[in-house]
């Protein structure tokens, strides 16, 4: 029996355990309630929903709060009858919605606690939401902080986690946002994650030198990797733990940083702050949750930072730049740019131009090659001129805007003494102190100008690749309209332009920009372009330029896929279906490219797959519709229809595909496994003659004959198949086919059992060993098999042996479904190879098997010689023992004989002395008649018998 209270709030029988709330009219509107005292546990789901209850008082009695006691409650204030000692003996198992005020001995508000000496573990959710709690004191003694032990509580200022704590638990502190710096000590071991995440006013970290675990760099918080397989830590290799979420600057990521755990990055309070990873990491599932900052990272970290929720205009690129380049090797838009082929500098007049052009074709004539002062030979591959290169780079400058863009990757001349002498550091191969000078702001806007931003001397083997194409890219941040009579460009001089291209020329600043990428395109891959664009510094038209040059290549050729389909007869099973795979194939590789470079919250992603896969899912049915045999087609059309629902992303196309997908699997179900099709149909014919044979257990025996082959090769598919989806499948179908077999085979042993007058029940025993090899259904087993197995162990050893041991007994004489390895394994075993040469004529170990046989025949056959030889011989004893106990016998014969004459002869003297011959006579007498009678005796018992 429950007791319930007069607020109809029910309690156990002996009132330890407050178990629910359920209102009556006193208890309508109450906003406070006490607990009775000697209450020790509040149960789960006690108060859910009860939103009027402002105000609770617990008796210090309370020892455990269950899970969802106080969920969806608007709990204000816990008044506590007893001290910080026992309320820390709680254990909280419930989460509350909302800051509460705590207060101990039932008056008292707690806005600062000291923990006792006799703790040593703060419980978990001891202090979760407690939002009057502003300060706390540890012991000690304290050795673990238990998760969400003070999350979402008031605590303020600088938190110093006590010398003695060994571990703090996940979520411990989270979203403390008043915390401003922890202290860590040395004893410190392990930090959880998220437990200092979502702390937005949290400003450092400090963590001390003692540490051998835990490291900071004062903004990001650190585990070292403990090496595998012992508790050493690994101090070259690190963990991201948490950020100091109120540091409102840029943060790099420590560069020994491997992996960023859960609830690290959480830094939603802060969107305008920056995270710089400069190496790919391993990224936990929720490490950058909430997270609303830029995020700087590699682009090989862009598909793992799309899966984490963050949007495509939160994450600026770091490229590896070898990767990002079509080619290491110099590209042609510098090292055959026409300013160099033609041996000017790109803001040469046109008369300079047209003198060198002539120049080089006089020397060409006489077969000589002419060298230029811009020529760059030292830093570039050399060149060798055509007449045809001379041809060419005239054309291609020959337009204003041509001109332009190829000036911008070509040197302008020098108007100052710096340049001139950047020049000539760069002729003596000196580059990095030539690039270094170029690249110091001497009033010149052409510093920019130039391939000075390529060269970078590549360590390995000393040879100059083109790397610092970023450079470029940021160049069009920085560009304004040079035709702004109030403003001068930040990067371009306005002069250099009029000389390059002439006064009357005019550009506008999305021209001026999309005419340097289409350069640069053409040695950098459009992809890494794209991922590099900073929508909010570029115009639209320039992000869109860029990305119409890259991912738009993708989509414009997944679309153009789509279309080329959709002309085909949708009638037309074959070429329809063949179409979709190719479909299938053809874009996979644009697919693949969309989901690196777009996020998956891009209207452009969600439209492209959900196009794709709503025409192979079109295409698919339109297969499945029109085929004249489903089961040659079905295998395909759901194979498609997968695909089409993996690529899907709104809702309404994923419940298309998942609603023809069910429809299409009922006939897939049915399908015997890819390549086991031709054994199905023969298998089905022999279950097919077998039950319209009569129900004999001979019958049986030749069902199990005829199937044994079709058998073997499918428990051998199952076997050797290394993919598990696939090996389920086909073991599904092995289980399914042999209970068909077993089912069909047992109703004709029970028929002849049944019907016959004889005990067929060693006959029937021989098949059901035989059906112990083959997998059966479990229903089919527990409701029918076993039940007639017993019956028939029962029947035939009288009782004695029906259990699950002779049931599940195994005999391969009749049939052998094992794959060779198995038989050879047992043969093995048992030393025995006479069924793997009879199972197996043309086996790997046929060989072997016949001469170990031949062996074991041999050493029988000795044996059996062995075994005549010692029989010959105990014969022969035995005659001769025979032969001695015969002897002995007559020997003891003659002696009772001669005993006897002897006795016969001193009775006769004895009567001869007392009586004389009449006497003797006399006794002779008798001696004939009792002879007599004996002797008459024996040949009536003669005759009777």
């Amino acid at each position: 029996m429950a007791y319930t209270d007069e607020y109809g709030v029910k309690y156990s029988d002996d009132k330890k355990k407050l178990i629910k709330f359920e209102a009556n009219l006193l208890s309508e509107d109450m906003t406070e309630y006490s607990v009775l005292d000697g209450t020790e546990v509040i149960g789960t789901n006690a108060f859910m929903g009860y939103k009027t209850l402002k105000v609770i008082h617990l008796p210090y009695s309370i020892r455990q709060v269950e899970s969802k006691a106080f969920s969806d409650c608007k709990i204000e204030e816990i008044h506590f009858a007893g001290d910080i000692e026992q309320w820390l003996q709680i254990d909280w198992k419930c989460f509350l919605n909302q800051g509460y005020r705590l207060y101990f001995n039932d008056t008292n508000l707690v806005e600062s606690v000291i923990i006792p000496e006799s703790i040593s573990v703060i419980k978990e959710n001891a202090f979760y939401f407690c939002k009057s709690l502003h300060s706390v004191i540890f012991n000690k003694n304290i050795t673990l902080i238990e998760r969400d032990a003070f999350n979402k509580s008031g605590l303020i200022g600088i938190l110093s986690i006590p010398k003695s704590c060994l571990t703090i638990k996940q979520y411990a502190f989270f979203n403390c946002n008043d915390i401003t710096r922890v202290k860590i000590p040395g004893a410190t071991q392990s930090v959880w994650y998220g437990a200092f995440s979502a702390c937005y006013g949290l400003q450092s970290f400090v963590v001390s030198n003692e540490n051998e675990h835990l490291y900071s760099d004062g903004i990001g918080l650190y585990s070292f990797v403990t090496e595998r397989d012992s508790k050493n830590v690994d101090k070259s290799k690190l963990r991201l733990v948490a950020l100091a979420s109120g540091y409102k600057g840029k943060y790099r990521v420590h560069e020994k940083t491997v992996s960023i755990v859960s609830e690290a990055c959480c830094f939603s309070s802060i969107p305008s702050g920056e995270i710089e990873i400069t190496q790919t990491v391993d990224v936990v599932r929720g490490a950058f949750r909430c997270c609303r900052g830029k995020i700087k990272a590699p682009t090989t970290m862009r598909k793992a930072l799309f899966e984490e929720g963050i949007s495509n205009n939160q994450i600026e690129t770091i490229f590896n730049y070898q990767e990002a380049l079509i080619s290491q090797d110099a590209p042609e838009v510098i090292a055959l740019n026409p300013f160099r082929v033609l041996g000017v500098y790109c803001n040469a007049s046109q008369r300079e131009i047209q003198s060198n052009a002539a120049k080089i074709k006089r020397f060409l004539e006489i077969g000589k090659q002419p060298s230029f002062k811009t020529d760059f030979n030292e830093v570039l591959p050399p060149i060798d001129r055509t007449q045809e290169m001379v041809d060419k780079a005239l054309s291609q400058i020959s337009q204003p805007k041509e001109k332009l863009a190829y000036a911008l990757l070509w040197f302008a001349k020098p108007r100052c003494e710096q340049h001139r002498k950047a020049e000539d550091l760069l002729r003596n191969n000196n580059i990095e102190e030539a690039c270094e000078m170029m690249m110091n702001d001497c009033g010149d806007g052409r510093r920019m100008i130039g391939p000075y931003f390529f060269l970078s001397r590549h360590r390995s083997n000393n040879d100059f690749t083109l790397i610092n194409f970023v450079q470029v890219i940021h160049l069009l941040y920085f560009i304004k309209n040079y035709t702004d009579d109030n403003e001068e460009p930040d990067t371009l001089d306005k002069s250099l332009i009029e000389e390059i291209c002439g006064e009357k020329f005019d550009i506008s600043n999305e021209d001026f920009q999309i005419l340097l990428l289409d350069k640069i395109i053409t040695f950098v891959k459009p992809t890494h372009l794209w991922a590099s664009a900073d929508s909010s510094r570029l115009p639209k038209p320039v992000i869109e330029y860029i990305f119409s040059k890259s991912i738009g290549k993708n989509i414009a050729s997944i679309n153009t896929n789509i279309a080329a389909i959709k002309t085909i007869d949708k009638k037309d099973t074959q070429k329809i279906l063949k179409a979709a795979n190719e479909l299938k194939q053809k874009t996979k590789q644009d697919i693949a490219t969309i989901d690196e470079y777009l996020s998956p919250s891009d209207v452009r992603y969600i439209s492209v797959h959900d196009a794709l896969a709503n025409q192979i899912l079109q295409s698919a049915i339109d297969g499945y519709n029109h085929a004249e045999i489903l089961s040659t087609v079905a295998r395909n059309v759901y194979a498609l229809m997968q695909y089409a629902s993996s690529l899907a992303k709104s809702e309404l196309v994923k419940n298309r595909c998942e609603d023809n997908i069910k429809v299409v699997k009922e006939v897939v179900d049915e399908l015997p496994p890819t390549g086991l099709e031709s054994i199905d149909k023969k298998l089905l014919a022999a279950v097919t003659r077998a039950r319209n044979s009569s129900d004999t257990i001979e019958q049986a025996k030749n069902l199990l004959i005829e199937t044994e082959q079709y058998l073997f090769k499918i428990n051998l598919a199952y076997l050797t198949e290394s993919d598990k989806d696939i090996a389920k499948q086909i073991f599904a179908y092995f289980t399914k086919v042999s209970t068909v077999i077993a089912s069909v085979c047992l109703n004709k042993i029970i028929e002849d059992v049944n019907s016959s007058r004889y005990n067929l029940s060693h006959q029937a025993w021989e098949v059901i060993q035989a059906l112990n090899q083959l997998p059966l259904d479990a229903d089919f087993k527990k409701a029918r098999y076993d039940n007639n197995v017993d019956t028939l162990i029962k029947n035939m050893s009288r009782g004695v042996y029906g259990n699950k041991h002779y049931r599940d007994s195994i005999s391969y004489d009749l049939i052998d479904i094992r794959p060779e390895y198995d038989v050879w394994k047992d043969c093995r075993l048992k030393n025995d190879y006479r069924q793997y040469i009879k199972r197996f004529p043309k086996g790997a170990h046929i060989s072997e098997a016949k001469r170990l046989q031949s062996e074991i025949g041999r050493k029988a056959d000795e044996l059996r010689k062995r075994q005549e030889e010692q029989r010959e011989l105990e014969r022969i004893r035995h005659e001769e023992q025979r032969k001695r106990e015969q002897k002995i016998k007559r020997e003891g014969k003659l002696l009772n004989w001669a005993i006897g004459i002897l006795v016969v002869t001193i009775v006769f003297e004895l009567i001869y002395l007392f009586c004389g011959w009449d006497g003797v006579l006399g006794t002779f007498g008798y001696i004939a008649l009792f002879g007599f009678m004996f002797l008459i005796g024996w040949v009536r018992d003669s005759l009777s018998s």
